[in-house]
């Protein structure tokens, strides 16, 4: 007698989806099936789970729910729903979720709270809550980072900081942009120059052309 196949209830596809860790099986589970409580239960396994929740079913108790459970779910939140609590919660759970923070509530304080757990997340500040101190902050860290910084923030102090932690920050400075300027300006002037002179050298050759041949 052929054993009978266990049914593939809702139960079964919770316990699958939660061993594997494979939250697209949620697109593909049978559709009666994918209950909107079916759904809190997999985004409290893991927030980020919230990318795989049918719309209809996404209101702002999931979103809550999946970003006490991963900062990072903040990314599949749709807008009408990211205000200053659920943004401040991603954010402390997962700082670069700043990146997913509407612009406007990218406040002074978010953005600082961000950038002190992770400085990953400087460039996702906007140059209105930029300080010279959170830019220092930022390139005593990684040099890399001056490339984020405000023009009337980026001193010579703080280009020096950037390139004595790392010497790839120099094209970020302000002596290397002139130095780049200085060199186009430079091949600019020489092309046309190269340019005009071989056609003053043609035009000399038509007029010594044309002259001898009237002679």
């Amino acid at each position: 007698m052929t054993p009978q196949t266990p049914e593939k209830d809702s139960a079964w596809w919770l316990a699958a989806i939660k061993k594997d860790r494979n939250y697209a099986l949620m697109t593909v589970m049978p559709p009666e099936l994918l209950s909107k409580d079916f759904c809190i239960a997999v985004v409290e396994n893991n927030g980020d789970a919230l990318q795989y929740v049918p719309l209809n079913y996404v209101d702002y108790r999931m979103c809550l729910t999946a970003i006490q459970h991963s900062g990072r779910a903040l990314k599949y939140a749709p807008m009408k729903y990211r205000d200053p609590t659920l943004c401040e919660m991603a954010v402390r759970s997962f700082p670069r979720a700043l990146q997913y923070v509407p612009e406007l509530l990218r406040t002074s304080y978010l953005c600082n709270t961000a950038v002190a757990h992770d400085i990953r997340a400087f460039p996702y500040v906007p140059d209105r809550a930029k300080t010279a101190a959170m830019c220092m902050a930022a390139v005593q860290q990684d040099g890399r980072l001056l490339k984020f910084v405000p023009p009337e923030l980026r001193s010579q102090e703080i280009c020096e900081i950037a390139v004595g932690e790392n010497p790839a920050a120099e094209k970020y400075t302000y002596s290397q942009r002139k130095k780049v300027k200085q060199f186009d300006l430079s091949a600019l002037i020489r092309d046309y120059t190269e340019k005009a002179g071989k056609m003053n050298r043609t035009h000399d050759t038509r007029v010594k052309k044309e002259h001898n041949e009237r002679t």
